[in-house]
C-alpha cells in the first residue's frame, strides 16, 4: 500500500515560488534607461545629493568648475530658508509615475517621464493639490549605468 504524503506538493510549491522570486529579482535589477530617469527624478524632488550625483552623467556634473548638484542643493536650501523652513519643507513625493523609453541604441537613450508630485506633509495641512510633471530626459550609458544628461535642474522644479 502506498503511503500518502501531503507535504511533498507543499514543498514543491514553496520551492517553485522561491525560484520564481529569484528569477524576478534578477530581471528587476537589469539596468534600463526608464529606471534611471525615475531614480534621478525622485532624487531631484527629494534633494538627495548622492543619488542625483550617481545618476548624473560626467559631462554635466561640473560646469565652469562648479558641482551642479551642490549648486542645486544650495539653491533649494536657500529657497526653503527664505520661507523660514528647512530643506525638508520643499521635498516632494512622486505619484502615478509613467516612464516611456522613446529611443534606445545601447549607449544613448531618450525617456519621457510623466508623473504627479506634491509635498507629502505640507499638502496634508494645506490641502495643496498635485502638480503635473512631464519631461523628456536624454541619457547616456557610463560605466555600465544609465545616467541623465541634464544641467538645469531649477527649470525642472
Amino acid at each position: 500500500m502506498i503511503k500518502d504524503n501531503k507535504f511533498i506538493p507543499l514543498a514543491i510549491v514553496l520551492l517553485l515560488g522561491i525560484l520564481v522570486q529569484v528569477w524576478f529579482g534578477t530581471i528587476e535589477t537589469n539596468e534600463v534607461p526608464s529606471v534611471a530617469a525615475v531614480e534621478f527624478t525622485k532624487a531631484l524632488f527629494t534633494a538627495d545629493k548622492s543619488k542625483m550625483a550617481d545618476r548624473l552623467c560626467a559631462e554635466k556634473a561640473v560646469i565652469d568648475g562648479l558641482d551642479v548638484v551642490d549648486m542645486y542643493i544650495h539653491e533649494r536650501k536657500k529657497a526653503a530658508s527664505d520661507r523660514g523652513f528647512g530643506l525638508f519643507y520643499l521635498k516632494e513625493k512622486l505619484y502615478q509615475i509613467n516612464a516611456e523609453t522613446i529611443s534606445n541604441d545601447g549607449t544613448n537613450a531618450r525617456v519621457k517621464l510623466t508623473c504627479k508630485r506634491k509635498p507629502p506633509l505640507k499638502s496634508f495641512f494645506t490641502k495643496e493639490s498635485y502638480k503635473k510633471f512631464a519631461h523628456t530626459f536624454d541619457l547616456k550609458m557610463e560605466s555600465g549605468k544609465w545616467k541623465v544628461c541634464e544641467s538645469k535642474f531649477s527649470s525642472l522644479t
